[in-house]
C-alpha cells in the first residue's frame, strides 16, 4: 500500500514538475502548480519515511530518517513525521497565555495552499475555547449557569499566511476585564518563534436567559489572569462606512451557519464578506464589529464598497440595521 501511494504521489509531483499532462506553460495556474509540487514533495517524503511491513509482518527500517547513533530493532526509531512533530518550545507571549502547536490542515487552506483568513479566525476562536475548557470554565459549565462570553469585535493583523502542513503555534491570553466587558489577545507563531499574526478582541458577558449583558462574578474571570496586550496598530474605535455602497444578493441563514449559541458563528460573517467582494482578496488586516447576532431563518442584506486601501462590508437586516460590519485591508 505504501509503495503504491509513493508511486501515485510521485507521479503527481512529476506532472506538476512541468511534464505532461500538467505543464505550467500550458496553464494559467503555474504558481498554484509550483505550490502543489512543494506540498506533494513533502507528502512523498512523509510516505517514504513510514515503516514498511515485510512478508512475515516485521517492520523494515528502510526509509526511516537516519539517526546519529545505531539503534537496535527493539528500540523505537523516529520517522520523519515524528521528527517534524518535535519542536523546540518558545517562551510564551505572556505568563497567563494558553497555547498549543499543530500543523496547518488541508481543510484550512485555499487554492494557493495557504491558510485562509476564516481559518485564522477559527484557529483563534478554538484556542480561547480550549483554554476555557482546560480551566474548567468551558461551554457546559457556563451553559449550566446560563452565561456566555460573546465576541463583539476583532482586529487582526497578519504578517503572512502559513502554508499547508506548516507547524504553527496558536495562543491567547486575557488582557483586561471591566464591568461586562473583557479584552483578549491572540497570536500565531511559526516554528522559529516569529509572530506571523496577532489580534485584539473584545467580549461581552451575557445572561442567556434574558439575552442581556451582565456582570461576571470573580469565578468567571480570575482563573484567566491578565497581562499586557501585544502592540497593535492604532485604529478608530468605529468602522466608518463609505458614503456609497453597492447592494448584494440577500441570503437566508441556514443551519450550517449556526453554532452552539444558536446564532451565526463569528467566522461566518467574515466568510460572507470575502465571498461578496468582486475580486479575490488576501487581506493582511481585518476589523469586525459585531452589532447583534443573526439566527436561523434571518435574512441578511449585504452592502459593500471597494476603496483604494480597503473594502467594507455591512451585513444588515431588511431595515438596514447591521448584524456585523467588516473592514478588510
Amino acid at each position: 500500500m505504501y509503495a503504491a501511494a509513493r508511486l501515485h504521489f510521485c507521479h503527481i509531483a512529476h506532472c506538476a514538475d512541468g511534464h505532461v499532462p500538467w505543464t505550467p506553460s500550458r496553464t494559467p495556474h503555474a504558481a498554484a502548480f509550483q505550490v502543489l509540487r512543494k506540498h506533494v514533495e513533502v507528502v512523498c517524503f512523509l510516505i517514504a519515511a513510514l515503516p514498511q511491513r515485510g512478508a512475515a509482518g516485521t517492520t523494515a527500517h528502510k526509509g526511516r530518517v537516519p539517526t546519529p547513533t545505531d539503534r537496535s530493532d527493539d528500540t523505537m526509531s523516529k520517522t520523519l513525521t515524528e521528527a517534524l512533530l518535535e519542536q523546540t518550545p518558545s517562551p510564551k507571549q505572556a505568563p497567563n497565555a494558553f497555547e498549543y502547536t499543530y500543523h496547518v490542515r488541508y481543510s484550512e487552506v485555499g487554492h494557493r495552499g495557504l491558510m485562509t483568513l476564516p481559518a485564522v479566525v477559527n484557529a483563534f476562536q478554538d484556542c480561547s475555547t480550549f483554554q476555557s475548557e482546560v480551566l474548567g470554565m468551558g461551554m457546559a459549565w457556563l451553559k449550566h449557569q446560563e452565561r456566555a462570553w460573546v465576541l463583539t469585535s476583532w482586529h487582526i493583523v497578519i504578517e503572512r499566511y502559513p502554508s499547508l502542513c506548516e507547524a504553527i503555534t496558536v495562543g491567547t491570553f486575557a488582557t483586561h476585564f471591566r464591568g461586562i466587558a473583557a479584552k483578549r489577545t491572540f497570536y500565531l507563531r511559526d516554528n522559529a518563534g516569529r509572530l506571523i499574526a496577532q489580534a485584539d478582541s473584545t467580549w461581552a458577558f451575557i445572561n442567556l436567559a434574558t439575552g442581556r449583558p451582565c456582570r461576571p462574578e470573580p469565578e468567571h474571570i480570575e482563573p484567566y489572569g491578565t497581562a499586557e496586550p501585544l502592540a497593535m496598530p492604532e485604529v478608530p474605535r468605529r468602522i466608518q462606512l463609505p458614503d456609497t455602497m453597492c447592494a448584494g444578493v440577500p441570503l437566508t441563514v441556514g443551519r450550517g451557519l449556526i453554532d452552539t449559541n444558536e446564532h451565526v458563528n463569528n467566522c461566518q460573517y467574515v466568510q460572507m464578506a470575502l465571498d461578496l467582494l468582486p475580486a479575490e482578496a488576501t487581506p493582511h488586516e481585518l476589523r469586525v464589529a459585531y452589532h447583534r447576532a443573526a439566527v436561523l431563518g434571518d435574512e441578511i442584506h449585504p452592502r459593500y464598497a471597494q476603496e483604494a486601501a480597503r473594502a467594507v462590508v455591512s451585513l444588515e437586516d431588511a431595515t438596514g440595521s447591521p448584524f456585523a460590519v467588516i473592514e478588510l485591508r
